[in-house]
């Protein structure tokens, strides 16, 4: 019997008018496929409304909420649909890359 994985999704809105578009929808229905090929369940979703893709891990509330939860109940990955919804510029997705792997959690 394979082994059960457990994941949270990640998913991030950079403008408030976005909130209500199919933003969130796209992403949801992206990780999910994926988590289901994969053999992933996902626990929990973590959504990031309007938060600008420039802002670093410490400006991001619902990611230091998940990085609290993955801590405090052994989940260690995280699945995004893709790297510019964690952070549009290079910089700052290396920045939360290092900061997940200091944590021991990995993204997918």
């Amino acid at each position: 019997m394979a082994e059960i994985k457990r994941a949270y999704s990640y998913l991030r809105v950079s403008g408030k008018s976005q909130i209500d578009k199919s933003g969130f929808d796209r992403q949801e229905k992206s990780i999910k496929a994926f988590a289901k090929e994969s053999k992933f369940i996902i626990d929990r979703d973590f959504r990031e409304e309007g938060v600008t893709g420039t802002k670093g891990e410490l400006d991001r509330p619902a990611f230091q909420e998940m990085v609290a939860a993955n801590l405090a109940n052994g989940i260690n990955t995280v699945i995004i649909e893709s790297l510019d919804r964690l952070a549009r510029e290079y910089r700052i997705q290396e920045e939360i890359l290092m900061y997940l792997a200091r944590h021991g959690i990995d993204l997918i």
